[in-house]
C-alpha cells in the first residue's frame, strides 16, 4: 500500500517536475524570440533611412542622370537582405553622407564619383549576405 502511494507521488513529481521545464524552455525561446525581432527590426529601419537619404538625395537633384543613377542604387539597396548588419554598411553611410555634401556643393564630378563608389559597396554587399546566407544552411 505504502510503495503504491510513493510510486504515484514520485510519478506526480516527475510530472511536476517536466511540465515545469517545458515553461522554462518556452520562456527562454520567447525571451530569445523577442530580442531578435528587436535587432532584426533595428537593423531594417537602419536599411530603411539609408534609402530614404539616397531617395530624398534623388529628388532634390537637378541633374537628372545622377538622380537617375541615385535612385537606381536606392533601390539595390532597398531589396538587399536587410536582416544583417555587416562591416561594410558604415562604409555605405559614410558614402552616402559624401554623396550628399558633394551634391550640395555642386561638384557633379565628385557626385557621380561617389554614386559610382557607393554602386561598388552595395553590389559588395549583396555579395558578402550572400556569401553569409549559403554558409548558413
Amino acid at each position: 500500500m505504502l510503495a503504491g502511494i510513493l510510486t504515484t507521488l514520485l510519478a506526480v513529481f516527475i510530472a511536476v517536475a517536466l511540465i515545469a521545464l517545458m515553461v522554462l524552455a518556452v520562456c527562454l525561446a520567447l525571451r530569445h524570440i523577442k530580442s531578435s525581432n528587436a535587432a532584426l527590426k533595428a537593423t531594417t529601419q537602419l536599411m530603411d533611412q539609408r534609402v530614404a537619404r539616397m531617395k530624398a538625395l534623388a529628388a532634390t537633384c537637378e541633374d537628372s542622370e545622377l538622380a537617375q543613377q541615385i535612385e537606381r542604387v536606392a533601390d539595390d539597396l532597398r531589396f538587399s537582405d536587410s536582416s544583417v548588419v555587416l562591416s561594410v554598411d558604415g562604409d555605405i553611410d559614410r558614402e552616402i553622407s559624401r554623396l550628399e555634401s558633394r551634391e550640395s556643393a555642386g561638384s557633379a564630378s565628385g557626385a557621380f564619383e561617389a554614386v559610382h563608389r557607393l554602386e561598388d559597396i552595395v553590389k559588395r554587399r549583396s555579395c558578402i549576405a550572400e556569401g553569409m546566407r549559403r554558409g548558413s544552411f
